[in-house]
């Protein structure tokens, strides 16, 4: 990783779908959210025999190692994350694609902030061709690895995003 790449910062943990890439289906209902206050709660529930989700919320970032790695996986959402420039030490707000896939018998939780990429997720969203949040559009991302950019010395990191037919 070169020092001008932006890295997660361990304090954000935002698990927030942006509504411009994501249909808005809330869980509870405003009414819902006010009577279950911690701060007014007489009392707390019981948890010792609550479910737990099968996803955990922990995010890892991923960034591939070598050209023609590949997942396998569902398209979360496009969200911003705050990121350290580790060049300048500045916090910025970046769009990251968020992808859930399976390994095994567990679900993990991945972000990439790669523009390319992001621009990628986001107008096959738009064009309804990716449904966020959902399990109904499986994807498969290879990295190419990367390519020098006519217009400047840097090099951009170049992905090949393609939907799974589930049969």
């Amino acid at each position: 990783m070169s020092t001008n790449e932006l890295v997660v910062s361990e304090q954000q943990s935002s698990t927030a779908v942006s509504t411009s890439t994501a249909p808005s289906n809330k869980r509870f209902s405003e009414e819902q959210i006010a009577v279950s206050a911690i701060e007014t709660a007489t009392s707390l529930p019981v948890l010792e025999n609550a479910k737990k989700h099968f996803m955990s919320l922990e995010t890892e970032y991923w960034t591939p190692d070598q050209p023609g790695e590949e997942k396998l996986c569902w398209v979360f959402g496009i969200l911003p994350q705050e990121m350290t420039d580790m060049e300048t030490g500045e916090v910025k707000h970046v769009e990251c694609v968020m992808l859930i896939e399976r390994q095994d018998d567990t679900v993990k939780r991945f972000i990439c902030a790669s523009k390319i990429l992001v621009a990628s997720i986001k107008s096959a969203i738009s064009a309804g061709v990716i449904i966020p949040a959902s399990t109904l559009t499986p994807i498969s991302i290879v990295y190419k690895g990367e390519v020098k950019n006519k217009n400047n010395a840097k090099k951009s990191k170049r992905w090949q995003v393609t939907p799974l037919i589930m049969e």
